[in-house]
């Protein structure tokens, strides 16, 4: 998240002030990228822990005609205090009123404290206590920083590879009891078991490729992928804790072959979309492709991201379905089209204007107190909903 020259809040400050560059595109104001819709946070206080509608096991959620619903959280625990409230945290989110399944997007801890395996495995355990199912897609303050320093001057990739023997030795084994979300993805990746916590939501991952973290689902006709895209230009950024100054031969290669594999996904999900007459398709990441400190370099940002913005975008004006990005690593709740006609971003990553593309970024980071429940529409409640997910800001004790 940081690089040599420029800490990233301070890039989001040069970028907040209208200093960074398109190229021929000219000066690019960030201000002017206006939101879909202001959603603050709702003022009331959250229903206490499975006092409402259900008792969190998978599948006994309230049925609202047909609809279904899950929790997108993430960049949390943060900080001694978070860590310490996180168990009542997951109890929580994963008991809400109406909750389905769980997806965190990324950065179990905050990018200062250590990437131990200990660590790593706590977090294994608080997730593996969700009562219902959880997804989870890696961070970069869990891998790609551990070189700093004051996180323990980790080789990153050995801290990668750690994470996927923790969370996701599992992956395409069967286990768990099904829950009604639960929809295999024939075709695309191992079956069997992908996610944590209690029950199983059937995802489908990418373990026989070496990237099990990497996982589809389909819920109400909506086709989900979860790919595991960074932060600080998705490791390209160089080690310099480990006193590198320009990423190392291995680090491009992982770049380049986690890069095609996400590719892969995200093309294999527009591809289900179009043989199932999907209702919409959403990719879960932990990058903030349209992270402000990014347009000033659109070419490093280009380099990092411009492939998985390319599949996405060709995708949705192929299918011209909604298609939503859900991330976190900047921290502040955004609702935005960050591709549409007179979003600077399209100047940036060198698209053509696309309509349909909504980016979703959780809140996040030590002050953060909620998660967003989504909400995925019936197709049968009136044929093709328009938008198939909702999206609902929930306060947490």
């Amino acid at each position: 998240m940081t690089s040599l020259t420029a800490s990233r809040s301070a890039r989001r400050a040069l970028a907040a002030q209208g200093l960074a560059a398109v190229g021929a595109a000219g000066a690019l104001v960030l201000a002017g990228l206006a939101p879909v819709t202001a959603a603050p946070a709702p003022a009331s206080a959250s229903p206490a822990p499975g006092a409402a509608l259900r008792q969190g096991a998978p599948g006994a959620a309230a049925q609202q005609g047909g609809s279904t619903s899950f929790a997108l959280f993430g960049d949390t625990p943060y900080g001694d205090a978070a860590i310490e409230h996180f168990p009542q945290t997951m109890r929580e989110i994963s008991t809400g009123p109406g909750i389905e399944y769980a997806v965190h997007v990324g950065d179990i801890k905050n990018g200062s404290t250590r990437c131990d395996t200990d660590y790593f495995q706590w977090v294994r355990t608080q997730f593996d206590a969700s009562r219902v199912p959880l997804v989870y897609t890696p961070g970069d303050n869990e891998w790609v920083d551990c070189h700093r320093p004051n996180n323990g001057a980790y080789n990153p990739l050995e801290r990668l590879s750690a994470l996927r023997q923790t969370f996701f030795s599992r992956a395409g084994q069967g286990h768990g009891a099904p829950g009604r979300a639960d929809h295999g993805t024939p075709g695309h990746g191992a079956p069997g078991r992908s996610t944590l916590g209690h029950g199983n939501l059937a995802a489908r991952s990418q373990a026989a490729e070496g990237f099990p973290e990497n996982v589809a689902w389909t819920t109400n006709k909506v086709e989900f992928a979860a790919v595991n895209v960074q932060g600080s230009h998705n490791d390209l950024d160089p080690w310099s804790g480990l006193g590198k100054t320009a990423a190392t031969p291995e680090q491009r290669a992982e770049f380049q072959a986690r890069q095609a594999a996400n590719v892969r996904l995200i093309e294999g999900r527009f591809a289900q979309a179009e043989q199932r007459h999907s209702t919409g398709v959403a990719i879960v990441m932990q990058a903030d492709m349209f992270d402000s400190y990014l347009a000033a370099d659109p070419a490093a940002a280009r380099e990092a991201f411009g492939p998985v913005i390319q599949a996405i975008a060709d995708g949705a004006r192929r299918t011209g379905l909604p298609v939503y990005i859900l991330n976190g690593d900047s921290h502040k709740y955004k609702d935005q089209r960050p591709l549409a006609a007179g979003s600077p971003w399209a100047a940036v990553y060198g698209q053509a204007p696309v309509q349909n593309i909504r980016q979703i970024t959780v809140e996040g980071a030590a002050e953060a107190h909620e998660y967003t429940r989504v909400t995925v529409a019936s197709p049968s409640q009136a044929g093709r909903p328009q938008e198939p997910l909702s999206f609902t800001r929930v306060p947490i004790q």
